[in-house]
């Protein structure tokens, strides 16, 4: 039998496991910060990218600077909003690079390893379905913040695709999902490839 040659270098898989890394402990260190900015005293602010708008009414406590709002008291649900707003993007990105380092160790110990295209289904479907999810909910997060400040939009302005969400469609990658969906078929095709070799080596 041919001796099988690895397609994955060991120092790819080190450079995606370092960035796994990396951005774990962004991530930690961005919970950190916004716990520790967490109670009375802690301004919680959002962007609503409508500088020119004259943004009224606003509420109690509530004041506006060019199209970011900041309320100086703001309550537990408030803060939460702007926390899930804040990590939604890079709770993602950790788990995709955590998901891309798994699969090439995985693929590292040979092409036909049966656990490759089951890894490689998983990041495509995490690819797919959270690259729509994540900056989803990153963009309600902040729409539903919004509305605790003011009552200057409606619900129009802020849950449909008109002139206030570009946040959303700025964040949406269609290349993210489109990427997903080739690894998840590529993932079926290996997955034939390697029960195919499993029938030739059989018959060996």
């Amino acid at each position: 039998m041919a001796t099988e040659t690895k397609a994955i270098k060991p120092g790819l898989v080190r450079l995606v496991n370092l960035l796994f890394l990396l951005s774990l402990v962004a991530l930690v260190l961005r919970l950190g910060f916004a716990v520790q900015n967490v109670g009375p005293g802690f301004l919680t602010c959002v962007d609503t990218r409508d500088a020119l708008a004259p943004i009224q009414p606003l509420f109690p406590g509530v004041t506006n600077s060019g199209g970011r709002l900041c309320d100086a008291s703001p309550d537990l649900e408030q803060q939460f909003l702007l926390l899930v707003h804040r990590i939604a993007v890079p709770a993602f990105t950790c788990a995709v690079l955590w998901f891309l380092a798994r699969w090439l160790r995985t693929a590292s110990k040979g092409p036909f390893d049966q656990q490759v295209p089951v890894v490689m289904r998983g990041l495509g479907r995490l690819l797919t379905v959270g690259g729509v999810v994540a900056p989803l909910v990153q963009y309600l997060s902040a729409a539903y913040l919004i509305r605790t400040m003011t009552s200057f939009y409606d619900w129009r302005h802020l849950t449909t695709f008109g002139v206030v969400p570009f946040e959303f469609r700025e964040s949406f990658s269609f290349t993210l999902v489109l990427v997903g969906l080739v690894m998840i078929a590529f993932a079926k095709i290996m997955r034939a490839g390697v029960e195919m070799r499993k029938d030739l080596e059989g018959t060996v």
